[in-house]
């Protein structure tokens, strides 16, 4: 008995720590070795943490026993996975490789299993969280003082992420659980320490201590990097979580002074925060008014992606796929007008709400509104973790309004760890069910080791063919393209399904001449993974393989898709000087030579050189004098 109890000891604390390892670490998780390592490194890693937590939980069932209760809640998160599985697999015609569907099955078991513990585990995650937080705000300022290395060439504050949008983003939701853990940091002490903060003793004080100076120091550390990384959503997030945790903080005082006032000065202090509110919300649109006008255009035309496709969407993580189609359709016919400049190749619709509409349809909006309900909607017991998760919940929802946060492991993790805390909280109106403990212990067991067994090989597979595709793109870049494709041609297995490696992968075939294996390979690539490169990608195998008429579809797809750009112009003129129709390679070289040149650079000097002489033998062939053949 006394062994028993020893081991459940050890399986708890293993537990633990293995919780505070995945929430605290996750995040500075960054794997130079694999394709994309800030985002595939971190994937790996939650795959392998989770394989890890399951083995133990099994052990603790099996020395302990197993008693489950299903509240309403987590009926309303099994019922939203399901049937996003089920869209994806039974209802699409397509789905491919998706790393963001692997972290959503983690992401499930890692819900389970926090669900699975006691509530003293709640405040010592959302401790581990904040100090991730501070981590990364350090880790953002040793960046600027070029102590580490950017993750992105184009900004020296990335911290452990591809850029600083979802760094910033990460760092709102700290913020927002760091910022109330300041305001209530007697209450959480108490949390912390369950049952012995009835003694007043050092270790009382200490935390006490710790927590009044600890997540000051940290409010200001994060805030600043938030401010750096110049993310208007994250900034945005910051500012309406402290608004919020400020007001509710003095609630009673506040609306005892509004009662006590005047009816004139309740009116100027509402038309005052309305000023402050629009000034606030212009001065951000005006801050980087190309990148608000852009994400405007990316909104309008998901539009047309949702009313096509209203009922059940286009497919989990499928918007990077049939987006770019939209835009092309969306620009026939005016490519002269200013939204054209503001194109672009859009992977993300920068508004996490719409994107899972265009993904999910209203079918899935429906069921993440029957989840807010039950688990915001009904009457709950009063606790500050409730407060804690809802501000996670908050600063990721006000973030997510204008990026990507779906995108991001590290924040998807916190908002699953906000759900599960504040699922313990929800009212108990409960489904409970208890296993004949024999068989409980037998099924869950198995269950949970052969689940670990599949993450391990799952992680093991995936981290394989994600270090063989960082090969074969050193190779691409390098000039060895034989020995690229035949890198490529070795993660197939795992990857065949994915449109960027396929993209690269076709790529490569076609620097080999591989053009009947290459145009395949891209044709499956098109399906996956819409974007203007696929496009121009595809024509040349068209060309090369003299299907003209193909190859000058696949030019002008590109060039719908973004009208401003160069290259899709040049290959379309290029191609009809090279069948001898100059009237038609002139239309295209005067139309490269019309568009403004908004970033200076060599390539595209060289091609409008090039446009200059197929104009001038145009006009040549017409008879025109050398010099009056255009004014451009």
């Amino acid at each position: 008995m006394i062994m028993r109890s020893n081991i459940k000891k050890i399986l708890n604390s293993l537990l633990f720590l293995g919780f505070v390892v995945v929430i605290g670490w996750l995040p500075q998780v960054v794997d130079s070795d694999l394709m994309y390592p800030t985002v595939s490194g971190k994937t790996v890693f939650f795959l392998f943490g989770m394989s890890f937590l399951l083995a133990i939980q099994a052990l603790r069932v099996l020395v302990s026993g197993a008693v489950f209760y299903l509240n309403l809640t987590d009926l309303a998160l099994a019922l939203l996975l399901g049937y996003i599985a089920i869209n994806r697999y039974w209802i699409q015609d397509v789905h491919g490789f998706s790393l963001r569907w692997l972290e959503l099955l983690a992401l499930g078991i890692f819900y389970v299993l926090l669900r699975a513990q006691r509530t003293e585990f709640y405040p010592w995650l959302l401790l581990a969280f904040m100090f991730s937080g501070f981590g990364q705000a350090v880790y953002g300022f040793l960046q600027l003082f070029d102590y580490y290395p950017s993750n992105h060439t184009g900004f020296r504050l990335t911290g452990s992420f591809f850029n600083p949008g979802p760094y910033a983003g990460f760092l709102a939701g700290a913020w927002a659980v760091t910022f109330a853990i300041y305001l209530y940091r007697k209450s959480f002490v108490r949390l912390l320490l369950g049952r012995y903060s009835q003694f007043q003793g050092p270790h009382y004080r200490f935390f006490e201590f710790s927590m009044e100076y600890i997540p000051f120091f940290s409010i200001l550390l994060m805030g600043s990097v938030v401010l750096l990384s110049r993310s208007r959503a994250a900034i945005l997030a910051v500012v309406l979580c402290g608004g919020a945790l400020a007001l509710y903080r003095h609630r009673g005082r506040l609306q005892r002074r509004f009662q006590s006032t005047t009816p004139w000065r309740r009116v100027a202090l509402a038309g005052a925060l309305a000023l402050i509110l629009v000034g606030g919300l212009w001065g951000a649109y005006c801050f980087k008014q190309g990148s608000a006008d852009g994400r405007w255009l990316i909104w309008k035309v998901t539009t047309h992606m949702v009313a096509d496709a209203p009922l059940f969407g286009r497919g989990f993580d499928r918007f990077r796929a049939r987006y770019m189609d939209y835009q092309a359709d969306y620009f026939q016919g005016k490519e002269d007008v200013l939204e054209a400049y503001l194109a672009d190749n859009v992977r993300y619709a920068f508004n996490a709400p719409l994107q899972f509409v265009a993904e999910e349809g209203l079918t899935g909006l429906l069921l993440v509104v029957v989840l807010l309900y039950v688990l915001l909607g009904r009457k709950r017991i009063r606790s500050p973790l409730t407060l804690f998760g809802g501000m996670i919940l908050l600063a990721v929802f006000v973030f997510g309004l204008f990026a990507y946060p779906e995108q991001i492991l590290s924040t998807k993790v916190a908002v699953v760890m906000a759900l599960a805390i504040m699922t313990d909280k929800v009212s108990k109106v409960r489904l409970g069910y208890a296993f004949w403990p024999v068989f409980a212990r037998a099924l869950t067991v198995s269950g949970a080791l052969m689940l670990g067994a599949v993450l391990v090989w799952k992680g093991n597979s995936v981290q394989e063919a994600f270090r063989t595709w960082k090969t074969a793109d050193w190779d691409y870049r390098y000039g060895d393209f034989q020995m690229a494709a035949e890198d490529f041609q070795s993660c197939e297995k795992v990857l065949g399904s994915d449109g960027a490696f396929l993209l690269q992968y076709g790529k490569a075939l076609a620097m080999c001449e591989r053009w009947e294996e290459a145009l395949a390979t891209l044709q499956k690539a098109v399906a996956l993974e819409g974007s203007t490169v696929a496009q121009t990608s595809l024509g040349d195998c068209y060309k090369a393989l003299d299907r003209t008429a193909e190859a000058k579809e696949a030019y002008k797809k590109a060039l719908a898709m973004v009208p401003s750009r160069f290259f899709p112009c040049y290959l379309l003129a290029k191609l009809y000087a090279e069948k001898g129709k100059r009237k038609e390679a002139g239309r295209w070289a005067r139309e490269l030579m019309r568009k403004p040149v908004r970033v200076p650079s060599t390539a595209i000097e060289e091609m409008r050189e090039e446009m200059r002489k197929i104009i001038s033998e145009n006009a040549l062939g017409e008879g025109k004098p050398p010099g009056t053949e255009t004014k451009i």
